[in-house]
């Protein structure tokens, strides 16, 4: 157990983090219902909210990003050539929360969350609760995270699983045997980093 989580210290760590935490979640809900109209976080979100609209709408899996007929498309202009977790989850929230740009900018901004909480986890991992809180510190004020956070195709879930994996073969590693609850636990959070993003590969 490191120094930092011991006696008094912890405190001071789990405040800041939270300060960190609001302050991402912050820009994840910033502007999260805003029209179609502005730089990468307008048309390029248009076009994933238009494939989730049309994959409920014709019924199909790959995404249709730019298709507004009136009438199903052929197979040759689906969009076959990337991972499909990012498109079916926002599928799923276009399904759940409705037809509008907040359904689409919250997949995003979910993930943006959940990948400051997994980096936090995995320099803990490695070297305890300061080092911790100063890396999901930075990563939070660096300028892109703020472009980024709620980014409709943006790699946020990625980023998640990938960091998940690393922080399961860590813990793996430094707690030898790798049981085989350990190995599959590895193999699906790959799987899953794998299904949102090409670097896993």
């Amino acid at each position: 157990m490191g120094p930092d989580r011991v006696g008094g210290r912890q405190r001071p760590i789990r405040v800041a983090f939270a300060v960190v935490l609001a302050l991402q979640v912050f820009l994840a809900v910033w502007g999260v219902a805003d029209q179609w109209t502005r730089g990468h976080n307008g048309w390029n979100g248009a076009a994933y909210h238009n494939a989730a609209r049309n994959t409920l709408r014709w019924d199909v899996l790959f995404p249709l990003q730019y298709e507004t007929a009136n009438v199903p498309p052929k197979r040759e202009q689906l969009y076959t050539h990337a991972p499909l977790a990012l498109h079916l989850h926002n599928v799923a929230s276009v399904k759940l929360f409705g037809d509008r740009e907040l359904s689409i900018r919250l997949v995003a901004g979910f993930w943006s969350v959940a990948a400051l909480c997994m980096l936090f986890a995995v320099v803990r991992r490695l070297w305890d609760d300061a080092h911790a809180l100063a890396a999901s510190a930075i990563y939070v004020a660096l300028p892109i995270n703020a472009i980024y956070t709620n980014m409709a195709n943006h790699s946020a879930g990625f980023i998640f699983w990938s960091l998940l994996t690393l922080y399961l073969y860590i813990r793996s590693t430094r707690a030898p045997p790798w049981s085989a609850r350990d190995f599959a636990l590895f193999l699906a959070a790959f799987t899953f980093a794998a299904t949102w993003d090409w670097p896993a590969y």
